[in-house]
């Protein structure tokens, strides 16, 4: 592969530092009692399921854009000298021989990225338990569970967390590659790239406060991750008491302190949280 894997935990990416102890997990519940049951026991086993980017609400959620005929000029000063530059920008045959190979090249990288994103597992959290939106859009309207984790715990386990970053701008394979890269053939630091789009959002959806567990898996089955005990289990005032029971006896069995149930205020626009009964 032109963009390797096997450097993801080695990448240079420098986390946002935020002063927070507590992340939270959103967990929907729906009509599929199998698949309800299934969300379940992986949390009665200390586990997470890591999503494919490729099951991503947002289409541009890990998108990289590899346009190099768009930066052209910019591409040649990667990896041409300013007579090498010149020479092709008055030959016609030579400009477009170049253009045929930029091409190509982004035609690899294209296909790279796209291969690589299939091996991909993302787990997301986000910074309160308190977000309307985040209850209604991911919790299926209350009809499910928040979990908190302490954020140090997560951090002991060695994953490659961090919390993502919104912008504006989509992240852009040219800004990364280098004129080693062009002389060894391997745009490694394309990696760089890669880790940043997958924890970078339009701005549109700084509402999440999103954290993200990102890792490189074989199959499926791989996308099962281990994780401390909850804090808390938060519990959606919309869940019915099958699956109240269900998460009860999760709780009992992990030795979780608390468990709550989420509801609306009747007075304000607020959450309230109070032992589940």
């Amino acid at each position: 592969m032109v963009i390797s894997s096997s450097n993801l935990h080695k990448c240079d990416y420098v986390k946002n530092k935020k002063d927070i102890n507590t992340i939270y997990k959103f967990v929907s519940f729906n009509q599929d009692k199998k698949l309800n049951n299934d969300k379940i026991d992986t949390l009665n086993r200390k586990s997470l399921y890591m999503t494919s980017p490729l099951n991503f609400n947002d289409p541009y959620d890990c998108e990289l854009s590899f346009n190099l005929l768009s930066g052209f000029e910019d591409f040649l000063r990667i990896g041409l000298n300013r007579e090498q530059r010149r020479a092709i920008k008055h030959n016609q045959k030579l400009k477009s021989e170049t253009k045929n190979e930029t091409e190509k090249l982004q035609k690899e990288l294209e296909g790279d990225w796209t291969r690589l994103k299939k091996q991909m597992s993302v787990c997301c959290f986000t910074e309160s338990v308190d977000n309307f939106l985040m209850w209604s859009h991911y919790a299926n309207a209350y009809n499910g569970v928040c979990i908190e984790y302490d954020l140090n715990e997560i951090r002991d386990l060695k994953y490659f967390l961090s919390p993502v970053l919104y912008t504006d701008k989509l992240i852009r394979a040219i800004d990364y590659i280098t004129k080693e890269d062009l002389k060894k053939d391997t745009y490694n630091s394309l990696m760089k790239a890669a880790i940043l789009s997958v924890l970078s959002k339009q701005s549109q959806w700084e509402y999440e406060n999103e954290w993200r567990i990102i890792n490189i898996v074989e199959n499926d089955s791989d996308r099962y991750i281990s994780m401390p005990p909850p804090k808390t289990i938060y519990v959606g005032f919309k869940v019915d008491d099958e699956n109240r029971k269900k998460i009860k006896k999760v709780a009992d069995n992990l030795k979780i302190g608390e468990i709550k149930e989420t509801k609306i205020s009747t007075d304000e626009y607020k959450l309230v949280h109070n032992p589940m009964k």
